[in-house]
């Protein structure tokens, strides 16, 4: 068994669940929207790696999130995650009349998020982990 991000054989002592998507991207939401969910053997480092891209892809979609109750909670954390950084005035820009116009995100999140899922997807079909001799090309 290995780690399906950087292909680490992985003792008992350091295996872990990687959720292809994240988790967190579907808090609040209806159970049905996380049926095609995978989970795939990570190391510990190369998962908790991740949390912190995965926290960025969450707040990025927060803020796009419409005031649904299902989607209230993934805006509550998001929100919550933006404004605890002392930075994050420095993120947010504001319109002449005070509401918020944009938030800067990393570009880089969503490169490493799109990887991440890539290289789950692939080693779940395969079972055998890719190696990093591949492009991806991120066109949004």
């Amino acid at each position: 068994m290995t780690c399906y991000n950087c292909g680490k054989s992985l003792p008992e002592t350091n295996k872990t669940k990687e959720h292809i998507p994240a988790k967190i991207l579907f808090d609040g939401f209806d159970e049905k929207f996380k049926l095609n969910r995978i989970t795939v053997d990570a190391c510990f480092e190369c998962n908790n790696s991740f949390s912190k891209i995965d926290n960025e892809i969450r707040d990025a979609l927060a803020i796009k999130t419409e005031e649904l109750s299902s989607r209230r909670l993934l805006a509550e954390k998001g929100t919550l995650s933006i404004t605890r950084n002392k930075n994050w005035l420095d993120r947010v820009k504001f319109d002449k009349n005070g509401k918020v116009e944009s938030i800067y995100f990393k570009y880089n999140a969503f490169v490493e998020t799109h990887k991440k899922n890539f290289k789950g997807l692939f080693y779940n079909k395969n079972n055998f982990h890719i190696g990093d001799n591949y492009e991806i090309e991120i066109i949004s």
